[in-house]
């Protein structure tokens, strides 16, 4: 499994979030039951990005580390 660093819905979710507030938070689903969350600390004016699904650990093996970055 190699995991494309240019996940659209990624790059989708982000660009969308950074355009608004970030005092909310925002979800994607991925077809593969991925659940992509980014969230906004306004006091320190920090983006939080995460992910959950059933097979993070094959996704870390296979190029996740580098997606993300």
């Amino acid at each position: 499994m190699y995991v494309d660093p240019v996940n659209p819905i990624i790059k989708k979710t982000i660009s969308e979030y950074l355009q608004k507030d970030l005092e909310f938070g925002e979800q994607s689903f991925d077809f593969d039951d991925v659940i992509y969350t980014v969230a906004g600390d306004p006091e320190n004016e920090k983006v939080w990005f995460q992910f959950k699904c059933n097979n993070a650990e094959v996704i870390m093996e296979n190029g996740g580390m580098q997606m993300l970055e």
